[in-house]
């Protein structure tokens, strides 16, 4: 997919947030929503970081994501093992940290975010031909780990 721009503007709390995204990856136009069926439709979302002096994102369904983020549950998880979940994941579940930031954006930690799409990954709710596996995770993993290597701060804004 060529670059596309993505400019991005709101005030929060008096706050103005502005932010001119160079798109990547457009996740939302590949995958499907999973309640209608057509392009993934709720809840646009972008995972950037600042590269090559640039704001680099990749956009996605948020509603789609967060129907992988509840991968991670299986009947029968004792609260130790809930424990060793990632942040990222845990955060999701229990509404705070980041899915509760009262800002659009929020930095993340590439790392454990990066862990978390291991864990859903490798759920057994994760299917090798599904939406997750064929777009999202290729997707996402790349962009996490080339945040990771250049040691840059991983944001998603909402």
């Amino acid at each position: 997919m060529p670059t596309r721009l993505f400019d991005y503007c709101t005030t929060v709390n008096g706050v103005k947030h502005e932010y001119r995204l160079h798109i990547l990856a457009d996740l939302a136009a590949l995958c499907s929503c999973p309640v209608c069926g057509l392009a993934d439709c709720g809840n646009e979302q972008f995972l950037w970081a600042e590269l090559n002096h640039e704001k680099q994102a990749i956009r996605f369904g948020g509603d789609t994501f967060g129907t992988f983020l509840e991968r991670w549950h299986h009947a029968g998880i004792t609260a130790e093992d809930y424990q060793k979940l990632p942040e990222f994941i845990k955060e999701d579940n229990e509404c705070r940290g980041w899915a509760d930031a009262a800002s659009p954006n929020v930095r993340i930690d590439a790392p454990d975010f990066s862990w978390a799409l291991e864990v859903i990954k490798s759920s057994r709710h994760t299917q090798d031909d599904d939406d997750f596996s064929q777009h999202y995770y290729p997707a996402l993993k790349s962009f996490t780990d080339r945040v990771i290597s250049e040691n840059r701060t991983l944001n998603l804004l909402r």
